[in-house]
């Protein structure tokens, strides 16, 4: 049954990638259309939520389209036409009109990454605004999942902009995602949209006295979704804290909790006194700016909540438990909010929330670019190219400029073993030429191998491939017909061609190399790909046959494109010679006749 289930899910995917790429090769650019997506569709709020309010209001001619997922469509398609704007349709992401619409959209707008099969075609103009300052470890910086990075990095290197709110977020995105030898974008140094109206709410007070908030203490508590806890675990802490908080809060005082999806509807607030859910109707970042504090944990808001000048307290009571797996970027403790462990402590701060230390010195490192009017100052920019008072660079600018060569491996699933103790005994011993390495591999094939990323070299990036192929029906019929029963012609050749000249649009986004190496060189999929990159291509084959059907037909029609091959064995030499008449140059396993050959490669003009 289950067989039959992962079956039917692969129909499902290869369908819908089917569907977009047929948009993407057939629909014209629509100059009239906006599409916005904000946290993979969980939601419609953030910095997307006020560019397309933005959008809008200085161009009423555009068609406004909002992507969500399949859980959330009808409550954010309700939210959106009751509390937004009618005029605004939303989309369920994987639905034909979302591809279509994803395939043809002037302006893209995302907070996070658009799916796997996404490729922006030229025209297109892509904001990518991401959604906070990280104290957690991104990219590469997540410990327990370092191989994750792969969609977002490549929707970056897709995106004709990248917004960031600090010269801290800036540093730790464009290196932790590894970006910074491709991205040929620009990078902005701008105020996050979303921080706007903390910056200045001019309606604050006549919105507090709609929502009975007047002469009231309003605090917002948004804790992080732990990961790790079941949500039965999760519920019963919360809920011990809410109950506690609610027998003591003073009378003039409102509790109102924001909770992660997962389990916000596991409580019942009609028990309390002084607490209440969020208002849903009301924006995340206009319901805050009308507070007066704010408790969360480990959550970005922080960062954001400081432009308010507000009291923030943090209550992350599980902290050695929370930090053991993850990565941070500095110390919890290091910055200037009370710092909670226990329920008792939390209710301590709560009693004066007019005392607190100053914000200023930290402001100036999280909060530099946040001012009122960054908004229009980013619409401006994406919809009429107008660059006044902002802080955009060239991304070329910020690559390492090194004067070696750019050098692509493709490392298989970096499995203990001698083929990869070499590679990777090379690569450390050599870590500080001149050469720019990046290792390549399917995310999935690596999970076990997380421990070996988290330690490499930091002049050694990795590109993570996600998601299945982009493929017309044609090229995928062709594609069967050579690799399962040989057939071969003209008209196969070319749909297996242009379905891999895709595939490097889609994996490769705007990725320029001096030298490949096909390292574990019996990957179909990576074959072809590092066979049509203009670059020196190289090949190790290291076993002494020819494992399969497939591989052979790949070695009959890629291998002649290749500028070198590498055998281990007299035996697949000979192979070579006499089946695929192609001669190949023997290496050895041994550690030193390995570094010589991975330095001949590197040193051939």
């Amino acid at each position: 049954m289950r067989k039959i289930i992962r079956i039917i899910k692969k129909l499902k995917t290869l369908r819908l990638n089917r569907t977009y790429t047929k948009f993407y090769e057939k629909l014209k650019i629509n100059q009239n259309i906006v599409l916005g997506q904000s946290y993979a569709g969980s939601n419609f709020s953030g910095n997307v939520y006020y560019l397309i309010e933005e959008i809008y209001k200085k161009n009423k001619n555009l068609k406004i389209f909002i992507g969500a997922n399949k859980k959330e469509y009808k409550k954010i398609k309700r939210y959106v036409r009751k509390n937004v704007n009618s005029q605004f349709h939303v989309l369920k992401i994987g639905s034909k009109k979302y591809l279509k619409v994803l395939a043809s959209a002037k302006y893209l707008i995302n907070n996070v990454a658009f799916p796997t099969y996404f490729i922006k075609k030229n025209g297109q103009k892509y904001l990518n605004t991401w959604h906070g300052t990280p104290l957690k470890g991104l990219g590469r910086s997540i410990k327990d999942a370092p191989y994750e990075s792969g969609n977002y990095q490549r929707n970056f290197l897709l995106s004709d902009y990248l917004l960031y709110p600090n010269d801290y977020t800036f540093e730790r995105m464009r290196k932790d995602y590894m970006i910074e030898e491709f991205f040929c974008g620009k990078y902005i140094l701008n105020g996050y949209p979303r921080n706007d109206i903390l910056c200045y709410n001019e309606q604050r007070e006549k919105m507090r006295k709609k929502y009975g908030m007047e002469d009231k203490e309003i605090i917002v508590y948004m804790p992080t979704w732990r990961r790790s806890k079941t949500n039965a675990l999760q519920d019963n802490q919360l809920l011990e804290f809410l109950e506690f908080i609610d027998l003591h809060l003073q009378c003039n005082q409102v509790l109102y909790v924001k909770l992660h999806n997962l389990v916000k509807d596991t409580i019942d607030f009609s028990n309390f006194q002084h607490i209440k859910p969020y208002i849903e109707s009301l924006e995340t970042y206009l319901f805050l700016s009308l507070s007066d504090a704010l408790i969360t944990d480990y959550s970005s808001v922080m960062f954001d909540y400081m432009n308010t000048n507000k009291k923030i307290i943090l209550f992350p009571y599980d902290y050695e438990e929370y930090m053991n797996d993850r990565s941070v970027y500095f110390d919890l403790h290091t910055l200037p909010f009370p710092f909670c462990m226990k329920k008792e402590d939390v209710l301590i701060e709560l009693s004066n929330l007019n005392h607190f230390p100053s914000y200023e010195k930290e402001k100036r490192i999280f909060c530099s670019y946040d001012h009122k009017g960054s908004t229009e100052e980013l619409v401006s920019l994406f919809l009429d190219d107008q660059t006044d008072h902002m802080n955009i660079m060239d991304g070329s600018l910020f690559s390492h400029g090194i004067q070696g060569k750019k050098v692509l491996i493709y490392s298989g699933a970096l499995k203990t073993g001698l083929l990869t103790y070499n590679l990777m005994n090379y690569l450390n011993k050599y870590q500080d030429d001149q050469n720019y390495y990046f290792l390549n591999f399917y995310n999935h094939k690596v999970k076990s191998s997380k421990n070996l990323l988290n330690v490499l070299p930091r002049n050694i990036s990795y590109i993570t491939f996600q998601g299945p192929k982009d493929v017309l029906y044609k090229e995928w019929i062709s594609y069967q017909l050579y690799y399962r029963f040989g057939i071969y012609n003209h008209w196969i050749g070319s749909n297996i061609n242009s379905l891999f000249l895709r595939e490097e649009k889609r994996l490769f986004p705007n990725m320029k190399f001096d030298i490949v190496i096909q390292y574990i060189g019996t990957n179909i999929t990576f074959l072809h790909l590092y066979a049509i990159q203009d670059a020196k291509k190289y090949i190790f084959i290291h076993t002494k046959n020819i494992q399969s059907k497939k591989v052979a037909r790949a070695y009959h029609l890629l291998l002649k494109q290749y500028d070198q091959v590498f055998v281990n064995h007299d035996s697949m030499k000979k192979i070579l010679h006499d089946q695929y008449e192609t001669e190949a140059k023997l290496y050895f396993d041994e550690q030193e006749k390995f570094m010589e050959t991975f330095s001949y490669i590197l040193d051939e003009k």
